[in-house]
C-alpha cells in the first residue's frame, strides 16, 4: 500500500511538472491486481483496422472505459463489467461462441454499433486528459478486478446482456423492439432517471427537412408561373402539414413506436430513429403547420440494462447484483471455472 501512495505520489509530481508521456508508462507499472482470467479474446481494432489478441479481463476493461462514464458510481461501473464480460464470452469461439459475423477471425469488434466500443489506453489517455487518466484507470481497473470473472446466465447459459444509455423510466420487452421474445429481457422500471441526460429531448423538422431525410412527400406542392419583368419564374407554393398526414400506427405499451405512417409512406420506427437521428424510437409527434415536432424518451433501443438508470440505483444503494437482476429477468450471476 505504501509503495503504491509513493508511485501515486511520484506520478502525480510528474505530471504536474511537464511530463505527462511518462506518467502513462509508469502507470502501467503500478501494481492493479491480479488478472483472473487469462483466457484470450481475439478483437478487431476498428482504430488500426487490425486484430489484436488480450486477456478477458483486459478487454472487460477496455469495454467498460469505453461504454460507461467512468465519474458514474463505482457500483454501475461493476455492472457494465459483468454485462461486458457475459456478451464476450458468449461470443468467444474457444468457449463456443458464434464469433464476430462481420470479422470471421475476431470474437468481437470495436464498433459500438454492431458489439461493443472499447478504447486502449492510449486512446483513454486522449479521452480523459492524463491525470483523469490516473484516477480513472484505477477506478475502472477495481470495478472489474471485483467482479473478475463473474458472467450473467438464464439456465445455466451466459445470456446476451444488452444495455443502452437511458431508458428513460421504464425499459422495453425484447419482442417489443425485435421482435423476438427473450424471457430475461423483460419490461422493468426504472425509478431514478427522471433528470438524467435524455430523459427527454425535442426536435422540430421542417417540412423540407422530413421530406429530405425520409425521402418522401409530405405535402401537396403547386408550381404556377408568374412573369416579372418579362422574365417567367416558377413559383412552387407548399402546403401545410395536415394532422392527419402523420399517425402512429403500432407501437408498444410503453411508447415504443413499432411502425408509423408519414403521409402515404410506412416506416419502421427504428428507421425513423436513424434517418432522423433521433435518441431512441420512443417518440410522439406533434404537427404544425409547416414542420413537425418530435419529443423523445430515453437515449438507445431500450432493451435490458439502462446505465444511467443503474447509476442512479447505485447512488440510491443498490450493488451491482442488485442491478443486475433488476434489468436481467431471473437471471444468476456465475463464475467461470479456470
Amino acid at each position: 500500500m505504501r509503495r503504491t501512495i509513493a508511485w501515486l505520489a511520484l506520478l502525480y509530481l510528474a505530471a504536474t511538472i511537464g511530463i505527462p508521456l511518462a506518467v502513462v508508462q509508469l502507470w502501467h507499472l503500478l501494481p492493479h491486481g491480479p488478472d483472473l482470467t487469462v483466457t484470450e479474446v481475439a478483437v478487431y481494432l476498428h482504430g488500426t483496422s487490425s486484430l489484436g489478441r488480450m486477456s478477458l479481463e483486459e478487454y472487460v476493461r477496455g469495454v467498460v472505459a469505453a461504454e460507461m462514464p467512468a465519474s458514474f458510481n463505482v457500483e454501475s461501473l461493476k455492472a457494465q463489467a459483468v454485462a461486458a464480460r457475459t456478451y464476450v464470452v458468449g461470443r468467444m469461439r474457444s468457449l463456443g461462441g458464434r464469433g464476430c459475423d462481420r470479422h470471421p477471425e475476431a470474437d468481437v469488434c470495436t464498433d459500438p454499433t454492431h458489439c461493443q466500443g472499447w478504447l486502449s489506453d492510449d486512446e483513454l489517455t486522449r479521452k480523459w486528459g492524463y491525470l483523469d487518466y490516473l484516477v480513472y484507470r484505477r477506478k475502472v481497473s477495481e470495478a472489474v478486478e471485483a467482479t473478475g470473472g463473474i458472467i450473467l446466465t438464464y439456465e445455466g447459459r451466459a445470456i446476451d446482456p444488452v444495455y443502452h444509455a437511458n431508458s428513460g423510466g421504464v425499459t422495453e420487452n425484447s419482442e417489443d423492439v425485435w421482435t423476438v421474445s427473450v424471457p430475461y429481457l423483460r419490461s422493468v422500471t426504472t425509478a431514478y432517471e427522471k433528470g438524467s441526460p435524455h430523459y427527454r429531448d425535442t426536435f422540430s423538422f421542417t417540412v423540407a427537412d422530413i421530406e429530405r431525410l425520409l425521402g418522401i412527400d409530405l405535402v401537396e406542392k403547386r408550381e404556377t408561373v408568374e412573369v416579372i419583368d418579362g422574365h417567367e419564374i416558377k413559383v412552387v407554393e407548399q402546403g401545410n402539414i395536415s394532422p392527419e398526414s402523420v399517425e402512429i400506427v403500432d407501437q408498444s405499451e410503453n411508447g415504443h413506436v413499432r411502425l408509423v405512417r408519414l403521409g402515404d409512406s410506412l416506416f419502421l420506427g427504428s428507421e425513423v430513429r436513424q434517418r432522423l437521428g433521433l435518441p431512441s424510437a420512443r417518440f410522439t409527434v406533434d404537427t404544425l403547420p409547416d414542420r413537425l415536432i418530435v419529443t423523445t424518451i430515453g437515449y438507445g433501443h431500450g432493451v435490458g440494462m439502462s446505465q444511467y438508470g443503474a447509476d442512479r440505483m447505485a447512488e440510491n444503494g443498490y450493488d451491482y447484483q442488485e442491478i443486475l437482476r433488476h434489468y436481467y429477468t431471473g437471471v444468476q450471476l456465475a463464475k467461470l471455472v479456470q
